[in-house]
């Protein structure tokens, strides 16, 4: 019995030394510099991200689409404004890949007034640990989804959830972040469609310092 209770012990100790071995793998934060930041930054980024509706079969692409929002002390930020350019405009103007398929051809038709608008912001950000690999987790803020609301000219609007999560890496500039084959697609009101993002940004401290998540 005593041998029994001492196997019993060991094997709970290995147990507990491996819950712990593993916590210690997943956990993350964010970094300025090397550091774990001890206030929150202000951070930002440019890039293009394709939109791709399931419902309607539409693909836009919007270009210069800067993002600003801030990173805090630990796992969480937000995203407090998505604009076309620097203090540019919340419409942001796309460019027609696909204008739409069958019931609904030409429902966003090229050479119209077609733009997306994020809407609920400020969202919020999260590194979270998803099948044993880091990613950045975008959802709603006081109990508000968020949200892109995608107006081609003529037609209704389309209301998309925008929340999904990235992929996270450390480049030289910053921290990556990109959508891939694990970021999930959100629901589309009105046309039964699902929304698929595309988009890969780097996003940089606003202090001129390295960010990065550790």
């Amino acid at each position: 019995m005593k041998n029994m209770r001492a196997l019993g012990i060991a094997l709970a100790a290995i147990f507990a030394i491996s819950a712990m071995s593993a916590s210690a793998a997943t956990a993350a934060s964010w970094y300025l510099q090397g550091s774990p930041l001890t206030k929150a930054e202000k951070v930002s980024s440019e890039t293009t991200i394709t939109f791709e509706e399931s419902g309607t079969g539409i693909a836009l692409q919007c270009e210069r689409v800067y993002r600003e929002g801030l990173v805090n002390p630990g796992v969480t930020g937000e995203i407090t404004s998505i604009l076309q350019e620097h203090a540019g405009s919340k419409q942001i103007r796309c460019k027609v890949i696909r204008e739409g398929s069958g019931r609904w051809a030409r429902f966003c038709p090229e050479n119209k007034d077609n733009y997306v608008e994020a809407v609920n912001l400020p969202w919020h950000t999260e590194l979270e640990t998803i099948g044993e690999k880091l990613r950045d987790v975008i959802s709603g803020e006081n109990k508000l989804p968020a949200e892109f609301h995608i107006q081609c000219e003529g037609a209704p609007v389309i209301d998309c959830f925008a929340e999904t999560n990235t992929s996270v890496t450390n480049v030289s500039q910053g921290v990556e972040l990109a959508t891939d084959s694990n970021s999930p697609t959100s629901s589309c009101a009105g046309f039964g469609g699902k929304l698929h993002l595309g988009y890969h940004e780097v996003l940089k401290a606003a202090s001129g310092k390295v960010l990065a998540v550790k």
